[in-house]
């Protein structure tokens, strides 16, 4: 958490409006992964407004899987639209089902 919190010092990492994919300043995760959140109503995250969290863990060895996920995570969050349901959804099949559209 303490890492996540020294990045976002850095610079914001909430994009547009709606999301935001906060990560740690240094990859030491054990495997990649996203955890996601999504609000009923926006908060401000350095005055912007997010619905929308994916929280990425990236582990140390770099391959080219999770900068294809990333990639392809921004081309979809770059859809208003789209984050706008995704950050409706309640289930995370219904969330994937979007994702996969």
């Amino acid at each position: 958490m303490d890492k996540v919190l020294r990045r976002e010092a850095l610079s914001s990492t909430a994009f547009g409006d709606y999301y935001a994919l906060p990560h740690s300043i240094k990859r030491e995760a054990k495997q990649n992964a996203v955890a996601i959140c999504s609000l009923e109503k926006p908060l401000i995250w350095k005055e912007k407004k997010v619905r929308l969290v994916l929280l990425l863990a990236l582990k140390e060895e770099r391959d080219n899987s999770f900068e294809q996920l990333f990639e392809e995570l921004v081309h979809m969050l770059n859809d208003p639209l789209k984050v706008k349901k995704l950050s409706r959804q309640t289930s995370f099949q219904e969330f994937l089902a979007i994702c996969q559209n």
